[in-house]
């Protein structure tokens, strides 16, 4: 149990001197104050500006709220401002600190980092507006941001010259700039590929009839690795918003997918090459929706048990 013990340390001291590790850890502690900031907001949002929350319950202020929604609005802009935009600050700020650790321009990497992040969440309507997935742009795109940033500041690493000139000339700020241009143009470059990739797939029907053809598979027709890919590939296409409303309400909780599912078990007796076997809420609907935090986590650690189980045998 002992030894146990210390590989496991051991594990953990390695796992935190390990550069990815570091990077993430420097980003976090910089975005720190903005999530800070954002959650407190959102706890008077929900705590005192709601009119059906407890403080205005209790102490009877809730007339006096509806004449003050300013006081809501500004809370509501400040939520937003912060959490409302931490993935793209995460873009910032791993742009940042990567391209630092590679001794690239740190100030160049990080500006292109938010920008690039930002051309990604561009959502082009119909009338010809510009807005942005606020999806990809709050916590949710958290992982995103991390990984858009990161892969910005190794692009500074192989396109970009290394900054060891001093930093007082105006002379030297210009060559800094050019030497850093070709990373920047190709990198937003690419960002404008990708950008117009997700908003083709946004607008086609293409994910939809993908998403179809993968859940209408059957059970005993695949392996298990096949299934799994199916599951992830389902989930990454639902992250990235390319699955259009009717299809997740179609294969939702009361969906066509549902009733065909429940009607097969109740004429066979049994689930097995039910018609669908691969719904969006495959995993979510029992763990997440039903069984809330605490099942996840015990899936999550049973998952881990399972791992570490397999690996001593």
């Amino acid at each position: 149990m002992w030894v146990r013990r210390e590989q496991i340390i051991r594990k953990i001291i390695r796992l935190q001197q390990n550069e990815l590790y570091q990077l993430v850890q420097k980003s976090l502690n910089l975005l720190f104050p903005f999530v800070l900031i954002g959650s407190i907001s959102q706890l008077i949002q929900i705590t005192m500006l709601n009119r059906n929350s407890l403080l205005p319950t209790i102490f009877g202020f809730s007339s006096w709220l509806s004449r003050y929604r300013f006081i809501e609005i500004i809370f509501d802009h400040l939520t937003s401002l912060t959490l409302g935009i931490v993935a793209a600050l995460a873009a910032f700020s791993m742009a940042h600190y990567t391209a630092k650790r590679y001794q690239r321009d740190e100030k160049l990497a990080s500006i292109t980092g938010l920008i690039a992040y930002l051309i990604l969440t561009v959502r082009y309507t119909n009338n010809g507006e510009l807005a942005f997935g606020q999806d990809m742009l709050g916590m949710g795109g958290l992982f995103l941001g991390f990984l858009v940033g990161y892969l910005v500041g190794l692009s500074f690493k192989h396109l970009a010259n290394s900054q060891q000139q001093d930093k007082s000339s105006s002379g030297v700020t210009w060559n800094r700039a050019l030497d850093s241009l070709r990373a920047i143009i190709i990198v937003l470059v690419v960002a404008i590929c990708f950008s117009i990739l997700l908003n083709w797939l946004a607008i086609s029907v293409l994910p939809d009839q993908v998403i179809l053809r993968l859940q209408s598979l059957k059970a005993n027709q695949t392996s298990l690795l096949f299934s799994v890919a199916i599951v992830i590939l389902a989930g990454i296409m639902t992250f990235f918003g390319l699955t259009s409303m009717p299809i997740l309400a179609h294969f939702g909780r009361n969906g066509v997918a549902m009733t065909a599912n429940l009607n097969y078990a109740l004429i066979h007796h049994t689930i097995w090459g039910v018609p669908y076997p691969f719904s969006l809420g495959t995993l979510y609907e029992s763990f997440g929706a039903i069984g809330g935090t605490g099942s996840t986590l015990s899936l999550v650690i049973a998952i881990f048990c399972s791992v570490i189980n397999v690996i001593n045998s």
